[in-house]
């Protein structure tokens, strides 16, 4: 009975972080070419969110200001 539990609370924590990345895998695919970008033209990789066309990252935006 105990690890059945835990075993059901397993499941259903993956299957939230499988939807969670869901949601993730564009934003963080966007600032990963952003960063390639400024690796290879020699830079220091400084993190934009409206270079990478992140949109709703308003913190970032604030301390990038």
């Amino acid at each position: 009975m105990d690890w059945g539990l835990g075993n059901l609370g397993f499941v259903i924590i993956v299957w939230l972080n499988m939807v969670a990345l869901t949601f993730l895998i564009k934003p963080a695919l966007q600032a990963l070419k952003d960063y390639d970008v400024q690796r290879r033209a020699g830079k220091d990789s400084v993190f934009d969110p409206k270079v990478a066309r992140i949109a709703n990252a308003d913190f970032w935006e604030r301390v990038g200001d």
